[in-house]
């Protein structure tokens, strides 16, 4: 096992830029704060969330993030069981970056996090093992970051879960290149900070919210002093 990954400051934004200008934005802050940076950006029109399991929380829960139609998209689909329509599509097949999570309970929950890193079947993307999984490893905390955010209102109801300890696995036929490392816990890739119009509707919802508490205590009163 490796060290423990550094709790990360997940930022929560409504609207992503043009993909162009997204890519650079994204290589000019690894470039000036390294590819070890604890800061994640998240953009809400970018991520698709795919609840299949049914309003069921038994466990183990498991969750797949794969990429979508375009560039910087990522879908998260969660479920008792594995998403294998999306699973069994060709161009999943052959690429091979969908990345698999299951939570499981115990006297330690767990958030066990599958990568496969051999090279894919198609002969137009040639890789190796160990870029392949340096490749998984700078997208790791965005993953994590996806599935704490998209399946927030059930770690919220499980604090315990929000706890568990999270450990990537990269799979390959090839012993040698495979590998197991600790990053940290789940609550570690949860959204510590709105921004832009996400900030905006939440300070409104709390004042809404306020407003009809506020009504309800003046009714109150006027109803004990009637």
């Amino acid at each position: 096992m490796g060290s423990r990954a550094r709790p990360r400051e997940v930022t929560l934004k409504p609207k992503a830029p043009p993909a162009v200008l997204l890519q650079a934005g994204i290589a000019a802050k690894r470039i000036a704060a390294g590819d070890g940076s604890p800061h994640v950006t998240l953009f809400e029109d970018r991520i698709t969330v795919r609840d299949l399991a049914d309003e069921s929380e038994t466990l183990p829960r498991r969750y797949m993030v794969a990429h979508g139609d375009r560039t910087a998209d990522r879908s998260l689909a969660v479920g008792s069981e594995y998403d294998r329509l999306t699973l069994n599509e060709p161009r999943v097949r052959e690429r091979r970056d969908v990345v698999l999570a299951e939570l499981s309970n115990g006297p330690q929950p767990r958030l066990t996090v599958r990568c496969m890193v051999d090279p894919p079947e198609s002969p137009a993307a040639p890789a190796v093992p160990r870029p392949r999984q340096r490749g998984f490893e700078r997208e790791m905390p965005y993953v994590l970051a996806i599935i704490r955010y998209g399946d927030r209102f059930f770690f919220e109801r499980h604090p315990e879960l929000d706890q568990a300890e999270v450990v990537v696995q990269f799979e390959s036929p090839d012993r040698r290149s495979a590998d197991e490392r600790n990053w940290g816990r789940v609550t570690d890739y949860r959204v510590t900070r709105i921004a832009g119009e996400s900030r905006r509707l939440a300070v409104g919802a709390v004042a809404v919210a306020a407003i009809a508490i506020g009504g309800l205590v003046v009714g109150r009163l006027r109803n004990r002093s009637g």
